[in-house]
């Protein structure tokens, strides 16, 4: 959940000079450049990284086809894989891929460990299949708990800077950390992908290590769905089970050097259990204007979310930020077990004690608002809600700078686990609520 600083990692494996210009008339599978399958050694893994590399550079080469084939009915164990500059091209992904259960094994390069796929750069790209890929995360997250990682969590897929990709059919589990990352891109699809995390071993280490109280859990993992920063993205027909956030629209400035905000992005169908929410953010201000704009969630089915409709701003002193005409529309949530509806500041600790905090809040009132990150036009159409546990919500933002346009349209609380003693807490938040029950106190009643 937590932002990260953008990394660009060297590729010294990916020099198209090393092998010059290479051109076939079929897909490059990875077997013919000597992938071995069925072996999870360490050495095994180093061969099949490069393998996939240069099977990846053979197709960036050629002027037929494109495509780096993972044949299906095979697993391969593999290190991560690091490329820039592709161009139309295309990973077949039928087999399944597994990241090494060693964690000294996998590479630190300046000080950082490399996500499993590593792009930058690329115009034209897809990842397609009935495949899988395996993040093996479970050792990361008992040394995540313990404070002994030396190094990051390496995410999954990490694409920056690109421009038109797509991302079709394939399965992810137990990333060690982000799922997928997009940042800095444009022209993205996002179709018919499944994510899913050990959400029983998670729990089982929260309680070990004592981040489970009264049922919730209250240090997350960081093993967001999808995380996309940029402009004209769809994600489609998704699912998802990750104890996190499951698409988390993070911010971007006038730094960017393909978007200087994230606008036009729609998540339309989703089922997802035991997640964190549609989120927008967190949004820090920043002196470049951070900007989350004109985001729709649409046709989601929630199952024991932890939330479900999350906007979250982030602490910080200088700049400012932007978010405004965000759509949440025909949203099912049923069996919440934390916060349905949340406008305001991040919940989030670390081990480490690091992170705005605001976890144990309302009772824990120290959680200050954020006066420099503009919140604007939120609406929330057709939201309806059946076995909610706690109150319905927190609508907080600061007073002087308040929340404005707030929207409810058909936000519905059917019925309750025990029916609640409170409202929504509203602070420094206006609009107005039509054909909703419970209305905010904070809300104008058409």
């Amino acid at each position: 959940m937590a932002m990260l600083s953008r990394r660009t990692f060297p590729t010294p494996l990916l020099f198209c000079v090393l092998f010059g210009a290479i051109v076939a008339a079929t897909a490059f599978s990875i077997d013919d450049f000597g992938a071995v399958a069925g072996d999870s050694s360490t050495e095994a893994a180093l061969v099949n990284t490069a393998a996939i590399t240069k099977a990846i550079i053979a197709a960036n080469s050629t002027d037929a086809d494109r495509t780096v084939v993972v044949p299906g009915g095979k697993t391969y164990y593999f290190m991560p894989v690091n490329a820039t500059y592709l161009r139309d091209v295309t990973i077949q992904l039928d087999g399944h891929l597994v990241l090494p259960a060693n964690i000294s094994a996998v590479p630190v390069v300046g000080g950082w460990r490399s996500t499993m796929f590593n792009f930058s750069r690329c115009t034209g790209f897809a990842l397609r299949g009935a495949g899988s890929i395996d993040g093996n995360g479970f050792e990361w997250w008992v040394q995540t708990f313990e404070n002994s990682l030396k190094y990051n969590r390496p995410n999954m897929i990490w694409f920056e800077q690109s421009r038109n990709l797509e991302f079709d059919g394939f399965f992810l589990s137990n990333s060690p950390q982000y799922h997928i990352y997009l940042h800095d891109v444009d022209n993205v699809t996002v179709r018919n992908v499944r994510i899913h995390v050990d959400t029983t071993a998670q729990r089982e280490l929260q309680q070990k290590y004592g981040y489970w109280v009264d049922g919730l859990p209250i240090f997350p993992l960081n093993t967001d769905g999808i995380d996309p920063a940029g402009t004209n993205i769809l994600i489609q027909n998704i699912t998802v089970e990750n104890y996190d956030d499951v698409v988390a629209v993070k911010p971007i400035n006038q730094q960017g050097v393909i978007a200087t905000c994230s606008e036009n992005i729609t998540v339309d169908g989703a089922v997802v259990r035991r997640g964190v929410g549609m989120t927008i953010g967190s949004v820090p201000p920043h002196e470049r204007v951070n900007c989350v704009r004109n985001v729709t969630f649409r046709n989601v089915v929630f199952t024991e979310p932890f939330k479900a409709v999350y906007v979250k701003t982030n602490p910080g002193d200088d700049g400012t930020g932007l978010v405004e005409n965000i759509l949440y529309e025909n949203l099912q949530i049923h069996d919440s077990i934390w916060w349905t509806i949340y406008i305001g500041p991040q919940q989030q600790e670390q081990p480490d004690g690091s992170g705005p905090g605001c976890m144990f809040y309302p009772i824990d009132p120290n959680c200050p608002t954020q006066p420099r990150v503009t919140v604007r036009n939120i609406t929330l159409r057709n939201v309806t809600v059946h076995n909610s546990l706690l109150f319905p919500g927190i609508l907080r933002c600061n007073e002087t700078n308040p929340c404005t346009g707030i929207d409810f349209d058909g936000v519905t609380f059917a019925d309750w686990v025990v029916e609640p003693s409170q409202d929504y807490i509203c602070e420094n938040v206006q609009g107005q609520a039509t054909a909703s029950n419970p209305v905010p106190s904070c809300l104008f009643s058409q």
